[in-house]
C-alpha cells in the first residue's frame, strides 16, 4: 500500500492501512465526518472540478484510462461547470453577469 497523508507535526508521510483502524481516529481529530477511505478520492475529484481544474487533469490524477469515465462519474459537477461557462460566454459577448 502506498503513502497517504503527511503528518502535520513533522511533514513526513504516514502509512495508513484502511483496516488498521487508524483512519477513523484521524477523521475525528480533524473534525470530519466518518466516511470510507475511498470517499476521499471522490471528494478530491469533486473539489478539483468545482474549482475549475480541467477534467483531463483530474482524470489523469484519478488514473482513469479515458476522460469520459471521469466526466460520467462526476456529471453532477460538470452541470455546474456548464452554467459557469454559459455565464462567462455571456460576459465575453458583452452581456452582464449577475453582479452588475
Amino acid at each position: 500500500m502506498g503513502w497517504s497523508f503527511p503528518t502535520p507535526w513533522v511533514g513526513r508521510w504516514i502509512r495508513i492501512i484502511c483496516g488498521s483502524g487508524a483512519f477513523f481516529p484521524l477523521l475525528e481529530q480533524a473534525g470530519l465526518p466518518r466516511i470510507r477511505f475511498h470517499d476521499l478520492r471522490h471528494s478530491c475529484a469533486t473539489l478539483l472540478l468545482s474549482d475549475g481544474v480541467h477534467p483531463k487533469i483530474v482524470s489523469d490524477l484519478l488514473g482513469h484510462s479515458q476522460i469520459g469515465i471521469t466526466l460520467d462519474l462526476y456529471s453532477h459537477v460538470t452541470a455546474t461547470m456548464q452554467a459557469v461557462a454559459a455565464e462567462a460566454m455571456g460576459r465575453l459577448l458583452g452581456g452582464q453577469d449577475d453582479g452588475g
